[in-house]
């Protein structure tokens, strides 16, 4: 079950404009409404977690900074 979570997870991921070479990009912004991404911060915007993904998706008790999962 965990591995399929994983998976999961890993898929979302990588489609991310925010994956930058297995890495949660924290110095890009994204708008989880409208899809947009900004190298500023902007109100509704979020930026990434600077986490190495393989290693977070793993985790049951993580989640994506801008709610991917």
């Amino acid at each position: 079950v965990m591995d399929k979570l994983v998976e999961e997870r890993l898929k979302l991921c990588r489609k991310c404009p925010l994956y930058n070479n297995g890495v949660c990009n924290q110095r890009l912004f994204y708008n989880p409404q409208t899809g947009d991404v900004s190298s500023t911060p902007k109100g509704g915007y979020t930026s990434g977690c600077g986490c190495v993904i393989k290693y977070k998706v793993k985790s049951r008790v993580e989640r994506c900074p801008v709610g991917k999962w």
